[in-house]
């Protein structure tokens, strides 16, 4: 999996391109941390060229989610795939998250 980070109007940006499972799942988490160490911290996943995600996957996503609600940050879910988005679904995910298109 590739992982971009980039910053654009006071947001980081971290676009996911492959998938996401046991072996892609820690490394995207070591940049996530890195990220949420930010004191404003305004993250937006990328996840248009994100193909798969696992449940390592959707584990590291809720993890995300609770960390950025104890730092009262926001975490914003942009472009999501139809087979991405059906498994966020089937997991609950999606009532918890903030998506935009």
């Amino acid at each position: 999996m590739e992982i971009k980070v980039t910053e654009k109007d006071n947001q980081t940006i971290i676009a996911l391109n492959g998938m996401l499972d046991s072996t892609s799942a820690p490394a995207f988490q070591d940049v996530v941390n890195k990220q949420m160490e930010k004191e404003q911290m305004n993250l937006v996943l990328d996840l248009e060229q994100l193909a798969y995600t696992s449940s390592q996957g959707i584990r590291t996503f809720l993890t995300l989610l609770k960390v950025a609600a104890s730092k009262q940050g926001k975490l914003v879910f942009r472009h999501i795939q139809p087979a991405v988005l059906e498994v966020f679904d089937m997991s609950g995910l999606t009532q918890t998250m903030t998506i935009e298109e």
